[in-house]
């Protein structure tokens, strides 16, 4: 039990980690006049988004003029996921019974009932009803990057039946 709860732990730490370099190196790139120490993180953080996401500008927010490695919707998902994995690390040391699992059943409805925001803003643009903004996309993102991480943090520490 406790290599699956540092292991959680790790999940937590690098989903919260992930989270920052999306904000961070934005800022570092908008306000190193050097360059020397930025390039190489805020290369690696563009080249391992490309993989994750379609990285489009028009959907992209801009802090400080520059475009963040991931569009506004796949930020969504990532800012929220240390949200999800910190509520099921906090369940996992103490907050909850320990003998308590989470049923596949339930488990399924959590990530349906979280994913209906994202689906709804899809299915707005793709009939062609609206250009929803990159605001719009993000907050529509939240609850389903927190449920992923909640479900994924809890299947580690194997709290799902």
């Amino acid at each position: 039990m406790a290599g699956r709860r540092l292991f959680a732990v790790g999940f937590f730490a690098a989903s919260l980690a992930w989270a920052a370099a999306l904000v961070v190196v934005p800022y570092a790139v908008a306000h190193d006049a050097d360059a020397a120490l930025t390039a190489p993180v805020a290369a690696a953080a563009y080249f391992s988004g490309q993989f994750i996401c379609h990285q489009l500008p028009a959907r992209s927010f801009h802090p400080w003029g520059v475009k963040m490695p991931v569009c506004a919707r796949c930020f969504g998902l990532y800012a929220s996921a240390p949200l999800g994995a910190g509520l099921s690390l906090a369940l996992a040391f103490g907050l909850a019974d320990p003998r308590r699992q989470a049923s596949a059943r339930g488990v399924r409805l959590l990530l349906a009932a979280s994913a209906l925001p994202t689906a709804a803003i899809v299915a707005v643009e793709w009939m062609g009803l609206a250009a929803p903004s990159s605001l719009t996309r993000f907050t529509a993102a939240l609850p389903l990057g927190a449920a992923i991480a909640f479900v994924a943090a809890s299947a580690i520490r194997e709290e799902i039946r």
